[in-house]
């Protein structure tokens, strides 16, 4: 929810991010240009453009081609992420995705959620992102 504390203190019920369908908000922005799908992590490529590894802050390999889950080291030799106890397989990146519908004027919430331009990012009570329709708005959670 989100409180505007000048004027009347208009109070706005917002919908939670899906309400901008033209803007993919849950995208993970790598730069400018591209991002990542929901639940996945850029990583460098060799050629030093934006490759998509297909799992959540995962650790990206320094061979460039390969990513990791969370927690776990790239074994080279092995072609393994290994964390002490065991090893599992590594994943292959996959292409990062052109951000041609979001906007560079989009206001950031935080890495990984954007709202549009004209718009406030607020704080649900559940404690995750929402965007409210007025610009420059402060925020508090109700």
């Amino acid at each position: 929810v989100c409180a505007q504390t000048t004027g009347d203190n208009l109070l706005l019920e917002i919908n939670i991010l899906n309400r901008f369908t033209d803007v993919q908000v849950k995208d993970v922005p790598c730069d400018d240009t591209v991002s990542c799908p929901d639940g996945s992590t850029c990583c460098k490529t060799k050629e030093e453009k934006w490759a998509c590894c297909p799992l959540p802050e995962a650790v990206c390999c320094e061979d460039f081609v390969h990513c990791c889950p969370k927690g776990k080291k790239c074994n080279l030799a092995a072609q393994t992420c290994d964390d002490g106890t065991h090893s599992v397989p590594w994943a292959e990146k996959v292409p990062s995705i052109p951000r041609q519908d979001v906007q560079v004027k989009n206001v950031p919430c935080d890495d990984t959620v954007s709202c549009p331009d004209g718009s406030t990012c607020c704080k649900t009570k559940e404690e995750k992102w929402a965007c409210c329709p007025l610009p420059q708005l402060e925020t508090k959670k109700l």
